[in-house]
């Protein structure tokens, strides 16, 4: 069953990215999923050893939901969030048809004795109430901020300029430290990606003081 589940994840090498957008540069969900591994990894360091906000964040148990956060796309394909949210009613409709599919398709190509920790894998990331969750919600919406970045700087505002404003927005919102201080510092980074936080959320960002931290 391990093989079978493997051909499964295989097919994210093979989804796009964005498909109902007009994209420079063309992505897989499987490029978009090891990004979200490496930068939720520095985020969970930074929660546990860093700040002390968070010292019994379970490392691994990040990894395993960041690895594993956008499997089911294996079957629906990348949805961008402006589709899912057109309506409330048309967001619980796919969020019960994406865990159907992982509790009556995916979860079978597993190894039984791992079909638990699966199950729990999907409802944690849709409720966000973890701290190990909520850590990989936030690299998701980072690796989208680069993504969104390369493809503005090659031209292609139309396309992506709504998507980085809103979720930088999120991302400012979030409560988390670690994520308050990559927007601070890490973010400028990326070139001109600090130009597009809220000015609210760049207020609330110069105000705060990390130096106690190091």
């Amino acid at each position: 069953m391990f093989g079978e589940y493997l051909k499964e994840v295989r097919r994210l090498m093979e989804i796009k990215r964005y498909p109902t957008k007009i994209m420079i540069r063309k992505r897989s969900v499987a490029e978009h999923s090891w990004f979200v591994v490496e930068i939720a990894h520095g985020l969970a360091l930074w929660e546990k050893y860093k700040f002390d906000e968070h010292k019994d964040v379970n490392m691994e148990r990040v990894m395993f939901l960041a690895q594993k956060h956008d499997m089911v796309e294996a079957q629906t394909g990348d949805i961008i969030t402006p589709t899912k949210n057109m309506s409330k009613e048309f967001r619980k409709a796919l969020e019960d048809g994406e865990r159907n599919i992982f509790e009556s398709h995916i979860v079978n190509t597993i190894p039984q004795s791992w079909g638990t920790s699966y199950i729990e894998l999907h409802k944690e990331l849709a409720e966000l109430k973890t701290i190990e969750s909520r850590i990989v919600k936030a690299a998701d919406l980072i690796d989208r901020i680069y993504e969104c970045m390369d493809e503005i700087l090659r031209g292609n505002k139309e396309e992506t300029e709504d998507i980085i404003i809103s979720d930088l927005e999120r991302l400012g919102n979030m409560g988390l430290m670690s994520v308050d201080y990559f927007l601070k510092y890490s973010i400028k980074d990326v070139k001109h990606a600090y130009d597009y936080i809220p000015k609210d959320i760049k207020t609330r960002l110069e105000s705060l003081d990390f130096s106690k931290y190091f």
